[in-house]
């Protein structure tokens, strides 16, 4: 089967949880199917990765991101229509035509787009059209609104939840299948559409730590992008609802947050 994998943000290094998510299914799926990509990039960088994974893909397209252009879509776009901010941000004509080009010449039967911001680009494309959403961004942002202290952040969470809620219906109604990673969310969105949860998984990531901790013992680790308001709120569960219970029975016993961006 010929697939388009369709992400906003290049999938290597995979130092966020979209790209590694988009790398271990990239990778997994090229054993069996002909995998094609179109991303975009953000600097050279990005482009020079690009020969990592060159040999599990038939072919690579990468679009350069504007910012500014980006940005001007979410101020007018914001005025004139109900899109979410997000996808206003990555919804861009350049990226779309390629993208359809690419479906014609390469016959693509599936197109796997990653996150719900990249739907507009692939919406009209040819062939299956399968969503990797990893979250539900209405629930995501609905919890992050209760967290969030900044009255000026409070009031863009909230139009940008108001937008969301009907956008995300659609999306989901709009698209062969959807995944998530969590069997009680993928349960929520199969009353307006097929979703279905593959829990979250990274092709051999915790051997790199496990080697580093081998001399130790009695290590809780927790891996991720830690400027992701999911993790950040995974960590302070963690650490208030269970470690305390946990070095109650075991005395020595370590907490070790791994990942970028620490908030």
């Amino acid at each position: 089967m010929k697939i388009l994998f369709v992400t906003g943000r290049f999938p290597f290094p995979p130092l966020k949880g979209d790209q590694a998510v988009c790398l271990t299914r990239l990778k997994e799926l090229a054993s069996r199917h002909e995998i094609h990509l179109i991303s975009f990039i953000r600097s050279k960088t990005d482009s020079r990765n690009a020969v990592e994974i060159e040999p599990y893909l038939e072919s690579t397209t990468l679009v350069k991101f504007n910012v500014f252009t980006a940005i001007i879509r979410v101020l007018f776009g914001g005025i004139f229509t109900s899109l979410p901010f997000q996808v206003l941000l990555y919804t861009d004509g350049r990226f779309r035509r390629k993208l359809n080009r690419l479906c014609q010449l390469h016959h693509i039967e599936i197109v796997n787009t990653f996150l719900l911001r990249m739907f507009e680009n692939v919406k009209n494309a040819p062939g299956g059209n399968v969503l990797d959403l990893i979250d539900s961004m209405v629930l995501n942002i609905g919890r992050r609104i209760k967290r969030e202290s900044r009255l000026f952040m409070r009031i863009v969470l909230k139009e940008e939840l108001r937008r969301l809620e009907d956008y995300e219906k659609k999306v989901v109604a709009g698209s062969d299948a959807s995944i998530l990673v969590s069997h009680e969310e993928a349960e929520l969105l199969k009353a307006w559409g097929r979703a279905v949860a593959v829990p979250l998984g990274v092709e051999k990531a915790a051997r790199h730590y496990a080697r580093t901790f081998a001399e130790k013992e009695n290590i809780v680790a927790f891996s991720g992008n830690m400027s992701y308001f999911p993790n950040i709120n995974a960590v302070l569960w963690f650490v208030n609802e269970c470690l305390p219970g946990l070095r109650a029975r075991v005395s020595n016993v370590q907490f070790m947050i791994i990942g970028v961006n620490p908030a």
